[in-house]
Order: C-alpha cells, then structure tokens, then sequence
C-alpha cells in the first residue's frame, strides 16, 4: 500500500494535505516573495525544504496519532505514544550539511544553505567562527559558505589570544567589518527575543539562543 504523506490535518473537518502540495505551495509562495530580493531560487529552495522532516516516518506515526487517523498498515505498538512531538524543521538543513560533509566545495554541487545561529555562550568568538573561520569548513564545523578571508581569520585567532577587552572589541569589529562587506550569507531573518517574568524571580535569564538560565533562580 503506498503510503500517504500528510503535512497538516485542519481541526473540525478532518481535512488532509498531503505533504507533497504543502512543500510546492509553500515554494511557490516563498520564490515570489524572495524574488523581491532577487533571490526567487533561494526562497524556492527554502519553501522545499522547511518541512522535509515530515517525510520521516517518525513524523508521519506521530501526526496519524495525534489526530486519531491512526494508519491501519502501522502496529499499535510503532505509533509514537501520546503524540509526542517529532523534530522535522531542521531535517532539511541537516540532510544538505551531511551531503556536503562528504563532499569538498567543488564536488558537492550544492551552492546554497540555509540555517540560523546564535551563540548560546553570548561570547563573540562562538559567534563567528564557527559560520565564517576557514579552518571550519564542512564537516569541522558549520562554515557551510566555504568562506574564507586570511584577515578574518588572523583577526579571530588574535581575538583568542589577547586579554584586553578593547583589543578583543577591535580586532572581532574588523572582523565583522570585512563579513559584512562580503556577504558570504543572505541575512534574511534577526530574532527579537522577548521575555516577561514576576518581579519577585531574581537569578533567571533568558540566553542569546533562546535557551534558559535558572541554576540561581529564587522567588522572593
């Protein structure tokens, strides 16, 4: 029996689509808008790929239960309990990385990423060079641009070996500086993070990566 991809089931009405037409139209949407950037193939390729996940049959046990369109070929002991949630928006991204781990720039024939990143440290050097040093190439880490600049390189090097905070403030500006010039990513999307929280809660933070600080918390 072939199976039966689903993308969405539309509360009240049971109504179905099929992950096949949620991806294109979501592609087709996302190229004409990025096309106002002059990116219409990077949008599209975005719309493809924001949901490759769900493709997993991990997702599909999960959305066949968690509607109650339980799949008749699947045992009751293979769909996922209470519904629990299954990670499938960064498949995409994660399928292109381990394509590209296994290739070097030439050979991957793929030209194009899509990602996003903060530095969960709140320090600049996590900041940049895991994305823009040279050393971190695919599949060092997550240079996935295949950038590489010989000053910015020298510039975050030093950034680590220096104390001085104004020397640190200078050389990871000059490094910026040039990334910026030469825009080896397309900034698309910055986060706003946005937190409210009582008064009496001291010692609780919200970290750059969205991820949560409360080893100190205490309600006074």
């Amino acid at each position: 029996m072939k199976t039966q991809y689903i993308a969405h089931v539309r509360h009240g009405s049971d109504v179905k689509q099929s992950l096949a037409t949620h991806l294109t139209e979501t592609a087709a949407i996302a190229k004409i808008l990025a096309a106002k950037l002059g990116l219409d193939l990077a949008g599209e390729l975005l719309g493809l790929m924001h949901d490759f996940g769900k493709y997993s049959l991990k997702f599909q046990k999960y959305i066949y239960d968690a509607t109650g369109l339980i799949n008749p070929d699947l045992d009751d002991e293979e769909s996922t309990p209470g519904g629990s949630k299954v990670d499938h928006s960064t498949a995409g991204a994660q399928w292109v990385y381990r394509r590209l781990a296994a290739m070097g720039q030439k050979e991957s024939g793929v030209r194009m990423f899509y990602t996003g990143w903060s530095a969960s440290t709140g320090e600049a050097d996590w900041a940049l060079s895991p994305l823009f040093a040279s050393a971190n190439w695919p599949p060092t880490q997550f240079n996935t641009a295949f950038y590489g600049n010989p000053q910015v390189d020298k510039d975050l090097t030093a950034a680590l070996q220096t104390t001085d905070g104004k020397e640190k403030a200078r050389l990871y500006k000059e490094a910026q500086d040039i990334i910026w010039k030469e825009s080896p990513w397309v900034p698309l999307v910055v986060e706003k993070l946005v937190s409210a929280h009582n008064k009496a809660l001291t010692g609780f933070y919200i970290m750059p990566d969205t991820g949560f600080s409360f080893d100190d918390a205490d309600l006074k």
